[in-house]
C-alpha cells in the first residue's frame, strides 16, 4: 500500500558519512526506502557492497589542509549532482548540522542542478556558531521542497525561522534505531577485553566531546555517586580542549575513578564499552535531537539524560530511562545511585529501551514517511 506505483529514485549526499557515524542513518534510511520500490543511491566517504542501494565514495576523509578538503568537499557535490542528472534521480537528501556559507552552496548547486531537495536539518542552531539567520531564511524558506526534523521541539524551533507560508513542507520524521548495526557482548567477556575491574559498576559518556554536552556537570556529580561506580570516556574532542576537564578531575580528586579513552573509538571498542557499562549518562546542557541516546537505548542500556525537551521526547521517567534536572550536578548523582541501586528497575529500563528502539524507531516506519514526501 506504502510502495510507490512508478518506482521513484532518490539520493543522499553525504559528506559526512563514517567520521561521524552518519554512515548508519544513510545505510538504514535507504535500505527501508528500497523495500518500498524506491530506487536508492548514496554518495558519500565511504564504499560498501550493498544490492539494494547503489553506493559511490565521492568525498574523501583522509585530508587534513583546510584548503584541499573544500575543494575535495566540491568536487564531491559536483560529481554527485551530475550523477544525479545522468541516473534520472528525482530528489536528494541533504543533512544539515549548520545553515553556514558552505551548507548553502551545496543547496545553491543543487538547484543549479535543477534537484528537488529534502533537507533533513539535524540541529537548527549550530553549536560551533557558525550558522546565519538568513541563511536559515534561504535554505529552508526558499531553496527547500521538503524540511525534515527529528522531533517536536526541533519543528517548535524552526518554526521560528521559516515563514507560515513554509510550515507547511516540515516534516517531523523520527531518526531510527541501531539494532542493526550493534553487537552485544557478555559482560565478563568486555570486562575482560577492556581489562577492567570486575568489582567496579560502569557509568559511560559516548560521543564527541564538546561544551554543549555537558561532561563538565557529570564530573562534578562523581564525588557524590558510589564510590564503586566508575565513570568511562569515550569520544574525541570537538572544538574543545580536554585539558579543562582534566583540570577538574585533578581538583575534585577523582583521578582513580575514570577511565578515558579520549580519542577515536571503533567500532569494535563501541561494542565493548556499551556491552560493559550499567548506564549510559548523557548530561547534555543543548540538544535538538542525538542519535547517540537511540544507540544508548539499541543496545538496551538504560539512558539517564537531562531533562531537555528534546530528551523528554523520547525517556519516559522510570520507564525507558531516567531523567535529571538539566545542568544540577546533585540531581544527576541522585539518578545514578537511584538507577544503579535498583536491580529490578534497570531490567524494566534495559527491556523497554529495546522495545522503544524496536517499535517507536524503526526505519520500516521512518521510511513510509519519506514516501509520502516522494508521493507529494
Amino acid at each position: 500500500m506504502d510502495k510507490i506505483k512508478d518506482a521513484k529514485k532518490i539520493a543522499i549526499v553525504d559528506n559526512v558519512g563514517v567520521k561521524a557515524g552518519m554512515d548508519y542513518y544513510d545505510l538504514s534510511l535507504l535500505t527501508s526506502l528500497s523495500k518500498l520500490s524506491v530506487k536508492t543511491y548514496l554518495f558519500s566517504n565511504f564504499e560498501k557492497n550493498d544490492t539494494n542501494i547503489e553506493i559511490k565514495k565521492v568525498f574523501n576523509i583522509n585530508i587534513r589542509n583546510s584548503i584541499l578538503k573544500g575543494l575535495n568537499y566540491f568536487k564531491g557535490y559536483l560529481t554527485s549532482y551530475i550523477l544525479c542528472r545522468v541516473k534520472k534521480i528525482d530528489s536528494i537528501i541533504l543533512h544539515i548540522f549548520s545553515a553556514s556559507y558552505l551548507s548553502l552552496l551545496w543547496v545553491v548547486l543543487a538547484k543549479i542542478f535543477r534537484l528537488k531537495i529534502i533537507v533533513i536539518v539535524h540541529d537548527i542552531s549550530s553549536f560551533s556558531n557558525d550558522d546565519y539567520y538568513f541563511i536559515k531564511k534561504i535554505i529552508y524558506g526558499w531553496l527547500s521542497e521538503s524540511i525534515v526534523v527529528h522531533n517536536q521541539f526541533s519543528f517548535d524551533e524552526i518554526s521560528k525561522v521559516v515563514s507560515k507560508n513554509s510550515l507547511r513542507k516540515i516534516y517531523i520524521i523520527k531518526q531510527g534505531n541501531y539494532l542493526d548495526f550493534i553487537n552485544n557482548i557478555s559482560k565478563p567477556d568486555a570486562l575482560k577485553n577492556l581489562n577492567l575491574d570486575y568489582n567496579y559498576k560502569y557509568i559511560l559518556f559516548f560521543g564527541q566531546i564538546k561544551k554543549a554536552k555537558g561532561l563538565d556537570i557529570l564530573l562534578k556529580s562523581m564525588p557524590f555517586v558510589d564510590k564503586k561506580i566508575k565513570l568511562i570516556i569515550a569520544g574525541k574532542p570537538w572544538k574543545d580542549d580536554f585539558s579543562y576537564y582534566q583540570d577538574i578531575i585533578d581538583k575534585l580528586g577523582i583521578q582513580e575513578r575514570i577511565v578515558k579513552y579520549v580519542r577515536y573509538i571503533s567500532n569494535e571498542e563501541r561494542d565493548l564499552l556499551f556491552s560493559v557499562s550499567d548506564a549510559f549518562i548523557m548530561p547534555y546542557k543543548e540538544i535538538y535531537q542525538s542519535a547517540v541516546q537511540l544507540m544508548g537505548m539499541s543496545y538496551g542500556l538504560p539512558v539517564i539524560a537531562s531533562d531537555l525537551k528534546a530528551n523528554c521526547e523520547i525517556i519516559e521517567q522510570k520507564t525507558n530511562g531516567m531523567l535529571f534536572k538539566s545542568e544540577d550536578h546533585l540531581s544527576l548523582a541522585k539518578a545514578i545511585n537511584y538507577l544503579l541501586d535498583d536491580r529490578k528497575l534497570i531490567l524494566k529500563i534495559r527491556q523497554n529501551s529495546i522495545k522503544t528502539a524496536r517499535n517507536k524507531y524503526s526505519w520500516d516506519k521512518i521510511a513510509k514517511k519519506y514516501v509520502e514526501i516522494l508521493k507529494r
